[in-house]
């Protein structure tokens, strides 16, 4: 491995991921993680989301969390991110970090 990818790594786990600074302790599937979620009206490419439905709320997060830190889930399976149920659209692990493109739907 590259200095570089060494380099990203350290500032995954002590910067990016760091509760002093990015980070916030979230609930993923039932595990307690230090994790950063975006919440985003754009699919995992920047592509928007389309117009939702009359009368369906959807809610598009990324989620980044260390690798190892949780099981990853595929896509179209189910993810729980603090009580909430999300369906995985996209999934990649990228120097060490997991990103998770999730989208809650539900009648309201």
């Amino acid at each position: 491995m590259s200095v570089f990818h060494d380099i990203v790594r350290e500032d995954v786990q002590n910067i990016f991921l760091d509760l002093d600074v990015f980070a916030e302790m979230h609930s993923i599937n039932g595990v307690d993680v230090a994790c950063v979620i975006d919440k985003n009206l754009s699919g995992p490419l920047g592509e928007s989301v389309a117009h939702p439905i009359e009368g369906v709320f959807e809610n598009m997060v990324h989620l980044f969390v260390r690798e190892g830190d949780i099981v990853v889930p595929g896509e179209g399976k189910r993810i729980k991110i603090d009580g909430s149920t999300h369906i995985v659209r996209h999934v990649s692990v990228e120097m060490g970090m997991v990103v998770i493109t999730a989208e809650e739907s539900r009648a309201v």
